[in-house]
């Protein structure tokens, strides 16, 4: 550890998430989250659940 850090160029504030990442608020029914608790991270589970049913809704869109 040194002995004195220089912080005259930090910023105040939040740490912001790494670019392309926005944070939400989200309420999930108990059996929902239960089940993501069983090896695989929560974000991980979400994002893979929305992006096929954004592909999907595409495919229905386009009528494939």
């Amino acid at each position: 550890m040194e002995a004195s850090y220089d912080f005259s160029d930090a910023k105040r504030g939040a740490v912001r998430p790494a670019k392309g990442m926005v944070s939400v608020t989200l309420f999930l029914e108990g059996d929902v989250h239960a089940a993501t608790q069983e090896g695989l991270g929560l974000q991980a589970v979400i994002n893979r659940t929305l992006r096929a049913a954004i592909a999907q809704a595409a495919a229905e869109r386009a009528g494939v």
